[in-house]
């Protein structure tokens, strides 16, 4: 049973960073195509922290967003800051940046996907957290493969 396991968790290692690495993918190439995404002005109407409790009493904080915005006369919503991780965080300090960032009534630019206008971010830049998902994904592959690496030593 015990090389069950050890046989097991380096292909699981290796099979979720292949996930991960595609989504951080998907998450760059979004990202670089609303770079050149027309823009609109709008305006943040609720800015909030959403409390999310797992088991032991465990929190995570997400900042929420939701603005206006208006494409050829048509009043849309939006609630998306920016492509990549949904911001959640373990500490209610980082979760509020962007409620500081984005307070009610503040006058924001808003980046539309012309082809689909109700797809839109407040943010469309290209910054290195946006790289966050596929460098997990890889450290994943790579642990996954030297964890087999060992496991075969034994």
């Amino acid at each position: 049973m015990q090389q069950l396991v050890i046989s097991i968790l380096p292909i699981c290692f290796v099979v979720l960073g292949v996930g991960v690495t595609i989504y951080g993918f998907q998450v760059i190439s979004a990202a670089r195509r609303a770079e050149t995404w027309p823009s609109t002005n709008g305006l943040i109407e609720e800015s909030n922290i959403i409390e999310h409790e797992f088991s032991d009493n465990v929190l995570s904080y997400c900042p929420s967003v939701t603005y206006s915005y208006s494409v050829n006369g048509k009043l849309l919503c939006g609630t998306s800051i920016a492509f990549g991780l949904k911001n959640s965080y373990s500490n209610w300090a980082f979760a509020n940046r962007y409620v500081q960032l984005y307070p009610i009534g503040k006058k924001v630019c808003v980046f539309y996907d012309a082809m689909s206008p109700t797809r839109s971010v407040l943010e469309n830049d290209i910054s290195t957290r946006r790289y966050i998902p596929l460098a997990i994904g890889l450290v994943f592959i790579l642990a996954g493969i030297f964890f087999g690496k060992i496991f075969e030593m034994f």
